[in-house]
């Protein structure tokens, strides 16, 4: 019995660090940074093609241990959605064209916290933080 415990508990603690290690690859706490300074932590980068320095999406209410970060290009390969439309603040018009908005398909603008911590839910994210990425290019200079 106590050995399948050791076991049961040795099987969670490999299943946290495994998720604490995804969670590090898209936050770094350690790396804190200011809106206003116009910073971009190091960790914010597209999990697909590498592409830094530009807005990035994220999975919808998704845990941070499961989220992955995409460019515009990336999310609207995996959405299937057309981005032909999108301008400089990051918005595109929807799928009918009746208006524009800042969504791809399920994805939505990944705005980090200043402590780097986590991300902001997409409804709660604060102003300067709102300015910090409609300031960053739509698009990579140069797609990785």
């Amino acid at each position: 019995m106590k050995r399948r415990r050791a076991r049961a508990l040795n099987l969670i603690n490999a299943q946290l660090r495994r998720a604490y290690r995804r969670m590090m690859k898209v936050v770094d706490p350690k790396q804190s940074f200011s809106y206003h300074s116009g910073g971009i932590p190091r960790t914010y980068r597209c999990s697909r093609c590498g592409a830094y320095g530009c807005k990035l999406w994220r999975d919808y209410q998704t845990f941070l241990c499961n989220q992955a970060l995409q460019c515009a290009r990336c999310a609207a390969a995996e959405q299937g959605k057309d981005i032909s439309t999108i301008d400089a603040t990051g918005k595109r018009l929807d799928d009918d064209g009746s208006y524009r908005t800042d969504q791809i398909g399920w994805c939505v603008p990944a705005v980090p916290t200043e402590e780097n911590n986590t991300f902001w839910g997409y409804t709660s994210v604060p102003p300067a933080g709102c300015d910090w990425w409609r300031k960053l290019p739509t698009h990579p200079v140069q797609h990785v």
